[in-house]
């Protein structure tokens, strides 16, 4: 059971770690050669972003743990940001072009605001697709273990925007889907106990 403060307090470490840390990363990395004020602006969006989801998530909370994020992770943010730099300095020697760079925070930054539906990749319930879920996990663990800085920027993107794109592909379903998940996953839990 998690207090009132203990949930605040955990808001604001998130929001330093994986909202200010990137936006940091972007001013530096990503705005070089632009007006003070814009690169200033433009690396504020993710902080703001972040900021705002995670109040948004603090509201709520007094409904009890749920099965998928409203919005992009902060964490799923600052990784594929960070993955993103890693990935590009891997294969041509610089943090990536700026305006790749720019466009993803600021497509992450929306994704973090909307409503789109996340899974918790914490969650492993008892279908036969958790269990694909689990290995699927392991495997990614593997590739990430030998070719490190290579396989962690794809594999965020899938988490990013291959459920933003299941979620346009069957958005009629998706509300129906995810309250559908949240019983189901209510349901494994009680029999689990």
């Amino acid at each position: 059971m998690s207090t009132p403060f203990g949930i605040e307090f955990d808001s604001i470490a998130d929001i330093v770690s994986f909202c200010t840390a990137p936006a940091v990363l972007t001013f530096f990395a990503f705005t070089d050669g632009l007006h003070p004020l814009m690169g200033a602006t433009i690396s504020f969006v993710p902080l703001f972003a972040g900021a705002f989801r995670l109040a948004r998530f603090n509201l709520g909370t007094s409904e009890g743990p749920s099965p998928i994020y409203s919005g992009l992770p902060s964490t799923a943010f600052a990784v594929t940001v960070s993955a993103f730099g890693i990935f590009s300095s891997r294969l041509m020697g610089t943090i990536g072009d700026p305006r790749i760079g720019i466009l993803l925070v600021l497509t992450l930054s929306v994704l973090m605001v909307s409503h789109t539906p996340y899974p918790k990749l914490t969650y492993i319930g008892n279908s036969w697709h958790s269990r694909v879920r689990v290995i699927f996990f392991l495997l990614a663990l593997a590739a990430l273990t030998w070719w490190r800085g290579l396989v962690l920027f794809p594999l965020a993107m899938m988490y990013v925007f291959g459920n933003a794109l299941r979620v346009a592909i069957h958005h009629d379903r998706s509300d129906e889907e995810a309250s559908r998940l949240t019983m189901k996953i209510e349901e494994e839990d009680q029999v689990v106990r």
